[in-house]
């Protein structure tokens, strides 16, 4: 459904363009079906750039599976099969969903990450609460690891658990912000 919003541009899912559908299975198994649909593998011999969105989606097993696929039906033993990656997104948001095949561990967890991605630009400016301020510094003590980093005097005092407005906002920020709030 989200491939759709680009419109002009022929985007299809992670899975979908790998032709590793939900994952189920070994490598090698999800690797050998890849190879037996012509379309999967001119896709991917192809493609000069993949462009993956919501990369905080991805999980380490789907990312080092990605780059297992690019390196054997590209043939080619350089990273990601010598194919150019670019991921956005944002760790803050939703995280990979674990399954019985897949510890939901987050896609930079893997040791492939720096081969994937040698280049990360890392943007530390709040776009989406940029015009209010005070969610702004009350989120901002808070580092990518869920810990505390600001002073607590630091943090605006608010009464109770802070509303999820209706504009989009990082909302695990949020969870933390409350966690933060119920231990005061």
């Amino acid at each position: 459904i989200a491939c759709t919003l680009y419109g002009h541009i022929p985007a299809k899912t992670v899975h979908s363009f790998a032709g590793i559908g939900q994952c189920r299975g070994t490598k090698e198994h999800l690797l050998r079906n890849a190879l037996l649909n012509e379309t999967c593998v001119e896709r991917w011999r192809n493609t000069d750039v993949l462009f993956v969105d919501e990369i905080c989606m991805l999980s380490k097993r789907t990312l080092e599976l990605l780059y297992y696929f690019a390196q054997n039906i590209r043939n080619s033993d350089f990273a990601f099969g010598n194919l150019q990656a670019v991921a956005f997104g944002d760790f803050l948001q939703l995280p990979p969903v674990p399954s019985a095949i897949d510890d939901g561990k987050y896609s930079f967890q893997s040791e492939l990450w720096a081969a994937t991605f040698p280049h990360q630009i890392i943007l530390e400016e709040s776009f989406r609460a940029k015009d209010d301020q005070d969610i702004v510094k009350l989120l901002n003590p808070f580092t990518t690891d869920g810990r505390f980093s600001g002073q607590a005097e630091n943090v605006p005092f608010h009464p109770g658990p802070v509303k999820r407005p209706n504009k989009a906002l990082d909302f695990k920020a949020l969870d933390l912000v409350n966690q933060y709030l119920e231990g005061v």
